[in-house]
């Protein structure tokens, strides 16, 4: 099994969104393991810590290979009519275990397939840490706990893997040395045991591994993302959008559908006007509602005095898509807000403009002009900023944060930059807003799921709850109706 280029850019997809890789397999083959190490080695190099993939693609290996074990080891005592949570049972298990399953294999990995037992990785970056799960549906039992706990507290007292090698350790579970190596790993390329964990879920066991987000580029990054909100002075607006607004403005009986719709099909057009409402009256995130505060005779007066605040972006690039992606991302969620009991009341059009909002740190980047870019370009090399903090920037890793800055500079309501902020983070978000952000999330991973971009294990699994989705089945039904209707 081969990395494919479809895979890169899923790949790619995933890292951009903040969701996770999952690839799972119930008896494990060789292909398998090299397949998940080379998906693991082109996951980190889109994180940028392609540095760590030799030492942690041993340490992935190991971990695959421990989880395949305690699944074997499961269906073994079963066959052997054994209580694999009896310390007495166990140790009785364990005398022959090894040996009777090397010598049988075939037979115990089906049988792990037959009962469902799998290996799973999850892999999946946020704004603070580069995460690498490996989860199986085999629980710890107390002494297992405690083995592992006694094996991660024996690597402190190790300063090479020379000393290890050298040393007695306890042989039950094949010597021990997987962990303690893991972890003196870790410690060589500067990460402590504290980045190593392992724990049981009601129905899993997870060893988990963190590696930080160097903080020395998200500061590099961050200083970066306010320079690029202090340069958005005008308004980037497709040229075919804003020609049909001046028209509709233009007329002597002012139509308001036909208003209402300019407005909608423009992310920058519904931030100018509720720019403009926020000086009369807080916290408007409606198109209906701004229109109706600044009054039509004075929107009128007000966008013919502003015109030079915006800059006209040609409809032949290929950005229009990033605008049709915003107004689809609107609708959707419009739609999937009848699914909830929203504890803030909203309408249908606030949530489209929420929806058609959540990108917009993605939209005012890729229209940056040369001429904002080659000062950008200066401002790095005043400030020393390094290539790996310019290119996580640039690749708009940080689109989240710089749209939610936006949103605040241009005086947008505090709901709209917080569903910006967290839209791929939905956990993350403040109580207050987080069933809206959770309908935005599935708005939006709606369209890269319609378009195979990404799977259903990869959408934020609380959002789906929230929405009363429980199946990929249901998912696509909803998105095909959806659809429909758009």
């Amino acid at each position: 099994m081969n990395m494919q280029s479809v895979d890169k850019e899923k790949i790619q997809v995933a890292v951009k969104l903040h969701s996770p890789i999952e690839i799972v397999s119930y008896v494990l083959p060789r292909e398998k393991e090299l397949y998940i190490q080379d998906v693991l080695t082109e996951f980190l190099k889109e994180c940028h810590q392609e540095h760590l993939a030799e030492s942690l693609r041993f340490c992935i290996t190991e971990l695959l290979v421990n989880a395949k074990k305690a699944n074997t080891k499961r269906v073994f005592f079963k066959e052997k009519n054994l209580d694999i949570t009896s310390l007495n049972d166990y140790e009785t298990g364990m005398k022959t275990f090894k040996d009777e399953t090397l010598a049988n294999l075939e037979y115990y990995l089906a049988k792990q397939k037959e009962h469902g037992l799998y290996v799973k990785v999850v892999l999946k970056v946020d704004n603070d840490f580069v995460h690498i799960e490996i989860r199986n549906n085999s629980v710890l039992t107390a002494f297992e706990e405690e083995r592992i706990s006694d094996k991660i507290n024996k690597a402190k007292q190790f300063n090479s893997l020379e000393e290890v090698f050298t040393s007695v350790l306890d042989a039950t579970e094949g010597a021990g040395l997987g962990i303690i190596i893991i972890i003196l790993m870790l410690q060589k390329v500067g990460l402590s045991k504290d980045n190593y964990k392992v724990y049981t879920t009601q129905d899993e066991t997870v060893t988990s591994i963190m590696l930080p987000v160097n903080q020395q580029f998200n500061s590099e990054v961050t200083d970066l993302l306010v320079k690029f909100v202090s340069m958005q002075e005008k308004f980037p607006v497709l040229e075919s959008n804003f020609s049909n607004i001046k028209n509709v403005l233009a007329s002597p009986q002012i139509n308001i559908n036909d208003l209402v719709g300019c407005f909608s099909k423009d992310l920058f057009l519904t931030s100018y006007l509720l720019n403009k409402a926020a000086a009369k009256q807080e916290n408007i995130c409606s198109i209906v509602q701004a229109i109706n505060v600044l009054g039509l005779e004075n929107l009128k007066i007000q966008f013919e005095k502003d015109k030079n605040l915006f800059t006209i972006i040609k409809d032949e690039r290929d950005d229009r898509k990033l605008w049709e992606h915003a107004y689809r991302v609107g609708f959707f969620a419009s739609c999937l807000m009848q699914r909830v009991n929203l504890k803030n009341k909203i309408t249908e059009d606030q949530m489209y403009v929420l929806g058609m909002l959540h990108d917009i740190g993605v939209v005012a980047l890729e229209v940056l002009s040369i001429e904002n870019k080659i000062l950008l370009n200066q401002y790095c090399d005043e400030k020393k900023i390094c290539e790996y903090a310019k290119e996580l920037f640039f690749n708009d890793n940080k689109h989240s944060v710089s749209g939610s800055l936006l949103a605040k500079k241009w005086l947008l309501p505090a709901i709209i930059s917080d569903v910006i902020r967290y839209h791929n983070e939905p956990d993350s978000c403040p109580e207050e807003f987080k069933d809206i952000v959770y309908i935005i999330h599935i708005a939006d991973m709606l369209q890269y799921f319609g378009q195979g971009q990404i799977q259903f294990s990869q959408i934020n699994k609380d959002a789906l709850k929230c929405l009363d989705i429980e199946t990929e089945e249901e998912l696509r039904i909803i998105y095909t109706e959806i659809q429909k209707l758009f």
